[in-house]
């Protein structure tokens, strides 16, 4: 179990290297010189997104039962700080997940692309959506730029009923 941060930044992975069962409670940076083989972080439990950012490896990584939590902190939509009431109207209610920071939706793109090569579809559409969720508010905006993205990423299951339609909601959508 690692409590502090992991940087792996320096470091070099001659063979096929693995966290299988590690505990990352801080910020684990992966950025690797180089990777020889592959990567296998089954069964391992970080309290964030790990950044693979710009890794190259010649294997797919093993990314079996491997868990991120909290992915999202959960905030009201008017004060991040305060709870509502039942005073507070329905808008202010409503509660969305902000991402720590403004790169987390990177590191979630790259997990993704990491699970699709490795044929993991399930881990490949968790990431996808903690990818979409984590643009929220740094990418995407409720009244400007991504602003579909932002409503429907909010609404479960839209991208679902969204996509058969094609068009601007089908065509281009992001959620792919």
């Amino acid at each position: 179990m690692l409590s502090g941060p992991a940087d792996f930044r320096r470091t070099t992975f001659g063979g096929y290297t693995t966290f299988e069962g590690a505990q990352f409670l801080g910020e684990a940076d992966f950025r690797v010189k180089k990777v020889e083989q592959g990567i296998e972080v089954r069964n391992a439990h970080f309290e964030r997104a790990p950044d693979f950012i710009g890794v190259d490896m010649r294997e797919s990584a093993r990314l079996d039962n491997m868990t991120i939590t909290p992915p999202l902190i959960l905030r009201t939509a008017d004060k991040p700080d305060k709870q509502p009431t039942s005073r507070t109207s329905w808008f202010r209610r409503l509660s969305f997940g902000f991402a720590i920071d403004g790169d987390e939706h990177a590191r979630y793109r790259k997990l993704r692309k990491m699970a699709a090569d490795a044929k993991d579809i399930e881990k490949e559409v968790l990431f996808n959506g903690y990818e979409i969720a984590s643009r929220r508010f740094w990418v995407d905006q409720p009244l400007g730029a991504g602003w579909d993205r932002f409503w429907l990423g909010a609404i479960p299951r839209c991208q679902t009923m969204a996509n058969p339609f094609g068009g601007r909601w089908g065509g281009y959508s992001g959620f792919g």
